[in-house]
């Protein structure tokens, strides 16, 4: 399968000391928004996923950025 970018960002209320969006190289939409379960404070349930690109070939599947909000 083809590795894509997708930006991935929080629907619901965020407080400080959580992350609230990351990009991450992935075959598909469900599989980026399966990423926000091992981050602080994410749910993939209350996240949308955004297609932004497609991945170079010798990039990994996993996170490529992270947006933490630090208090």
């Amino acid at each position: 399968m083809e590795k894509k970018l997708y930006l991935v960002t929080r629907n619901d209320d965020w407080d400080y000391d959580e992350f609230d969006a990351y990009v991450v190289c992935a075959t598909s939409k469900k599989q980026a928004k399966s990423f926000a379960g091992s981050l602080h404070g994410m749910n993939p349930d209350n996240c949308t996923s955004k297609l932004i690109g497609k991945a170079d070939d010798k990039l990994e599947i996993g996170l490529v950025l992270t947006s933490y909000q630090a208090g």
